[in-house]
């Protein structure tokens, strides 16, 4: 395919509502993400996200809003996981995410 395409989700529960008939186990030029933002919704997102049937899969910690444990997750799907990506966030009213509280916890992923 000549484009790739990326998305990302906070629903993956939502996720096998609209697949097209030939996803089978996702496209090669899809590569889908889901985004858990502290560890109630990694530990609530990615046992349903991981399970997805999806070729490429990564997990984007934004904004990063305290410390989350996804060792589990990578111990168990480290051979589907592609990618994780942590960030804070953006705006005037933007919490600090690599304060010294902060720093330990994303250097801990």
């Amino acid at each position: 395919a000549d484009l790739n395409f990326f998305f990302v989700t906070k629903r993956p529960e939502r996720f096998s509502v609209s697949l097209p008939d030939d996803w089978g186990d996702g496209y090669e030029n899809v590569h889908i993400c889901c985004t858990c933002e502290n560890q109630r919704m990694t530990d609530k997102r990615l046992p349903l996200f991981l399970e997805l049937p999806i070729r490429h899969k990564s997990i984007i910690h934004e904004p990063m809003l305290g410390s989350i444990n996804i060792r589990p997750y990578l111990a168990q799907y480290h051979d589907c996981i592609e990618e994780v990506t942590c960030g804070g966030e953006s705006g005037e009213e933007a919490r600090i995410c690599l304060d010294s509280k902060h720093h330990d916890a994303v250097c801990g992923i």
